[in-house]
């Protein structure tokens, strides 16, 4: 059985229904991968980095892991004018994170679950209650 040993960790289950633990400190790791690829925006057109995207947008996209184009709209922040110039290098940094930890495509909102008092909850909810408690 999986346990999320943090208030702050989320459980990421894929379209296969494999569950990975997705740490706060993971979290923090993108986020930095994504200050650096802000910067290196930012030198190529001449402006300071939070005028490609803030930090807040860049924590938000740590949160959600946006792997394509269509998951760019779940990100507060993110209008169509960045996702337009700045979405397939979020993408590609997301891509590339969610590689080097094995974590294949989210399914997003409903199986993403932060845990937190309500956790049971909300997968009884979904139906995993159960999936869960015997893997």
């Amino acid at each position: 059985m999986i346990e999320l040993s943090n208030q702050d960790d989320t459980l990421l289950v894929d379209n296969d229904g494999v569950a990975t633990v997705y740490s706060q400190a993971k979290a923090n790791e993108l986020f930095e991968w994504l200050r650096e690829w802000r910067l290196n925006e930012a030198v190529l057109i001449n402006l300071p980095a939070y005028c490609v995207l803030d930090d807040k947008c860049l924590r938000n996209i740590a949160s959600i892991l946006p792997a394509d184009k269509e998951s760019l709209w779940l990100v507060s922040g993110l209008a169509a004018t960045k996702i337009d110039t700045y979405g397939q290098g979020i993408i590609d940094v997301v891509s590339a994170f969610l590689r080097k930890y094995n974590i294949k495509t989210v399914l997003y909102g409903k199986y993403a679950v932060s845990i937190n008092n309500r956790n049971q909850s909300i997968l009884g909810y979904l139906g995993l209650l159960d999936y869960f408690s015997k893997h």
